[in-house]
């Protein structure tokens, strides 16, 4: 069964079940000046990459993989729909742009993020939030939704401080991104301390 965060506020599924794992990949479109490519490149390359398996290392199957319309910046029907939301894994692909577009709290991880704080005690490990940069943007130090990303106790990093998921060149794209998906494909909740917290 895919999470759930009910209008109740109660959480059901997640990733510290069995169930199958639904991928939403969020992004939004650089700025004026900045690389237009890079954000619909990577997004697209982890949904490539994660669509191709039917299964993570767990042996959880992959129901779905969606990633965010261009230029959206609020939370599509996959993500909240009523109140409920159907993913179990957020990723969140980081640029000075996507802190922009979740300042006012409409955003796709302003939502997310309030929606997991609305649902109390349980919402956190039952899910996974995942957050990747994807440029120089001190991104740790970003506020969203009234949260500094860099201290919240449940957001699972791909990139290390100060470390990219590259957008150019495409080798090096390739690289970065298959080393994400695998950290994706190992993720253990029960042993994970972000999880479990």
């Amino acid at each position: 069964m895919p999470a759930k965060i009910l209008q109740n506020r109660k959480v059901e599924g997640g990733a510290q079940h069995a169930g199958p794992r639904n991928f939403y990949i969020s992004w939004v479109q650089a700025a004026p000046g900045g690389d237009r490519h890079g954000p619909p490149a990577c997004a697209g390359l982890f949904r490539l990459k994660l669509s191709a398996l039917q299964e993570d290392r767990r042996k959880r199957p992959i129901r779905s993989v969606v990633t965010s319309a261009p230029g959206q910046q609020q939370a599509g029907a996959l993500v909240v729909s009523g109140g409920d939301s159907d993913w179990t894994d957020f990723i969140a692909l980081l640029t000075s742009s996507y802190a922009l577009a979740n300042a006012d709290g409409s955003g796709e991880l302003a939502q997310v993020l309030n929606l997991i704080e609305q649902a109390g005690d349980g919402a956190a490990n039952a899910r996974a939030v995942w957050a990747a940069e994807i440029e120089p943007c001190f991104a740790r130090d970003f506020t969203i939704a009234g949260h500094k990303l860099g201290q919240l106790h449940f957001c699972h990093w791909l990139t290390e401080d100060k470390e990219l998921i590259a957008t150019t060149p495409p080798k090096a794209r390739e690289r970065d991104v298959y080393e994400a998906v695998a950290r994706l494909l190992e993720h253990e909740p029960a042993g994970c301390g972000l999880c479990k917290d």
